[in-house]
């Protein structure tokens, strides 16, 4: 089986494939603070189909996604709880990853 992340045409998310089938996503939104300060990419929900757990799809996914973030010039903010778990364990990241403040929270859709 083979896998690949990539970035969604019709929506911001980025997902996981395993032999072309979409299989799992990490939902963002891009929110300029309006300060000077680069625009911050708000990584907010993850998810992998069930079927599918357990072979490291989500972090590939995020992990693919951190480093596009990085390579478009943006801060990364981990609202979702696996994205702050995934971080906080990879000092690789810490450059890239502001935290969360209430303006960026507001522009998450739903809340």
């Amino acid at each position: 089986m083979s896998d690949s992340v990539t970035r969604s045409t019709t929506s911001d998310q980025f997902e996981v494939h395993v032999d072309e089938k979409s299989v799992g996503r990490l939902q963002f939104v891009d929110h300029d603070p309006g300060n000077g300060e680069p625009v911050q990419r708000v990584l907010f929900h993850t998810e992998v189909d069930e079927a599918y757990g357990g072979r490291g799809l989500a972090g590939k996914l995020v992990g693919e996604a951190l480093d596009a973030t990085r390579a478009e010039g943006l801060q990364a903010v981990a609202v979702c709880a696996y994205v702050k778990k995934f971080v906080s364990s990879r000092p690789e990241y810490d450059d890239l990853v502001v935290p969360a403040t209430p303006e960026a929270l507001a522009a998450v859709p739903g809340r």
